[in-house]
């Protein structure tokens, strides 16, 4: 009986262990990938004296180039900035902007100052699991709040669990980033959803979800009170091409005053996508 209980459970865990992943990326230097980052953020004040929106949508076309790999797995990726256009809707202000443009009116220093980023090469090292590299170089010049909106999370790929992972398998990792007026704090709970070959990759789908804590940074004087703040995300990752096929995000964040006389209200989508397909390292 406990021999063939014995061979039952190693059978049992070969059969685990064959449904275990373990997801690090497979960078090629010299590979590139072309993407589209299109991301809005809406404001919206309610007061006494009713309510205020306001929206701001910028899409940013850019390349990554993985231009070294280290034999521990370590990767150089410069990314260019090739075009940004933005749009502001505010009241009934309406203004739209665009990089490619020699010349428009009424470009704020700020604006002016995002635009300067175009044509310019950012570095980051990232290691074989997506973690940024403290040497990365990742548009310190700009305030933090835009270096989220424009760079995203900050970092070129999806960090990846340290542990193997099985479909449907789940782990934690911790976010901390800037946004307009707000700073946010939590945990992640991804999920890895599923690993299937195609293209001769593994592609992987990985959705994540946080709550989160919200410090406003300029508050004036009034105490608002966390109603809600989630975030969702959804990834899908071609791991053994070390590109990003196409992410997306959705932040939702509602305060409020104790007595609920004041409400913000504030969202955050973005999608990013593969314009082409990678310029693979000898052509």
């Amino acid at each position: 009986m406990l021999p063939v209980l014995c061979s039952t459970v190693f059978v049992v865990a070969a059969m685990l262990a064959q449904g275990t992943k373990e997801m690090r990326w497979q960078l090629e230097s010299g590979a590139k990938h072309r993407y589209e980052r299109d991301a809005t953020v809406s404001f919206a004040v309610t007061s006494s004296s009713g309510v205020r929106e306001a929206r701001t949508r910028l899409r940013i076309t850019y390349t990554d180039a993985t231009t070294a790999v280290s034999s521990s797995g370590t990767a150089t990726i410069e990314r260019t900035i090739e075009r940004i256009r933005i749009w502001i809707e505010s009241g009934t202000l309406r203004r739209r902007f665009d990089s490619a443009k020699e010349s428009e009116p009424a470009r704020t220093k700020l604006i002016k100052r995002v635009f300067g980023l175009v044509g310019k090469r950012f570095r980051y090292r990232v290691d074989a699991r997506g973690r940024v590299q403290p040497s990365s170089e990742i548009g310190s010049d700009l305030p933090a709040e835009l270096r989220t909106v424009v760079f995203g999370s900050g970092r070129p790929l999806f960090e990846l669990p340290e542990a193997p992972v099985r479909a449907g398998g789940s782990w934690k990792t911790k976010t901390d980033m800037t946004l307009p007026l707000i700073r946010l704090a939590g945990k992640f709970d991804h999920k890895l959803e599923s690993v299937e070959e195609a293209g001769g990759s593994r592609v992987a789908t990985i959705t994540s979800k946080a709550k989160l804590e919200v410090e406003l940074l300029e508050p004036h004087g009034i105490d608002f009170e966390t109603r809600h703040a989630h975030e969702t995300q959804r990834h899908v990752l071609a791991l053994d091409h070390g590109h990003v096929i196409e992410s997306e995000l959705a932040l939702r964040i509602e305060l409020a005053t104790p007595a609920e006389t004041r409400k913000l209200q504030m969202s955050l989508v973005a999608t990013t996508r593969l314009l082409e397909p990678a310029t693979k390292p000898g052509r």
